[in-house]
């Protein structure tokens, strides 16, 4: 399901709207015996043009009051509702380095500035700076970084990995594709086992990004207990693209 808003106009999301039909879509639906429903369980949203810089509390409140706190969100089991000190603003961080420094969107739209970019060697030390900070930090030390993959974090080195050639400014002599898709194998075991532990809690696995105005929905399917490295994979690739 995808729900977009006119460019050039950015809104809320009514998130109790939301909740309510991606409820009626996954769980309500695969509850029913086949043949009693038409529909086929909802498998993913996909929300663009719209402001989530609050949509997780939001989400999180909206969901528990639809369940009235039944078996498929237990707050307590769900580690999204505590987030360690300092690492949502980490996230943050990173999720605007990744956007604003590191995608192509910034140079390949500048025109006759992107040549200047290129020749700006101080530039190219502060994107080294840049990617030796996130490569300094050590997700050992953090007991949940789901986060980072609900801020598309994976999402976005994905997508530095895999720019063309010559487009980063100072790419050639500090090879920052090549580290983005290393930084990305590096972190991957601990975001994904910490996004996969979140999943037990609820079905229901968002990422999104607050500077694009856009969120995607991963709904679980079918709604169990079990993780399994197909799952694992599954849960992995979305969190990628």
């Amino acid at each position: 399901m995808k729900v977009y808003r006119f460019a050039g106009s950015i809104g809320p999301v009514d998130v109790m709207a939301l909740a309510e039909v991606v409820v009626s879509r996954t769980k309500q639906v695969c509850a029913l015996e086949k043949g009693q429903s038409y529909l086929e369980p909802l498998t993913e949203v996909d929300l663009t043009n719209y402001d989530v810089g609050n949509f997780e509390i939001q989400w999180k409140q909206a969901i528990s009051k639809l369940a009235g706190n039944s078996e498929f969100l237990n707050e307590d089991a769900n580690s999204n509702s505590n987030v360690e000190d300092g690492l949502d603003d980490i996230a943050s961080k990173i999720e605007e380095i990744l956007t604003n420094r590191f995608t192509p969107y910034r140079f390949i739209f500048r025109g006759m500035h992107n040549a200047r970019d290129h020749a700006d060697t101080n530039l190219h030390r502060e994107l080294d700076q840049e990617m030796r900070t996130m490569e300094n930090l050590d997700l050992q030390k953090y007991q949940d970084v789901a986060i980072l993959g609900r801020r598309s974090i994976p999402h976005l080195l994905c997508c530095i990995g895999q720019i063309l050639p010559n487009t980063i400014p100072g790419d050639d002599v500090f090879e920052f594709r090549s580290r983005a898709k290393k930084l990305l194998d590096k972190w991957k075991p601990f975001i994904l086992r910490d996004v996969l532990r979140d999943s037990l809690a609820s079905p229901y696995i968002w990422r999104y990004e607050r500077i694009g105005y856009q969120a995607r929905l991963l709904c679980r399917r079918p709604f169990d207990e079990t993780a399994n490295e197909e799952i694992a994979e599954k849960i992995w690739e979305f969190l990628l693209r």
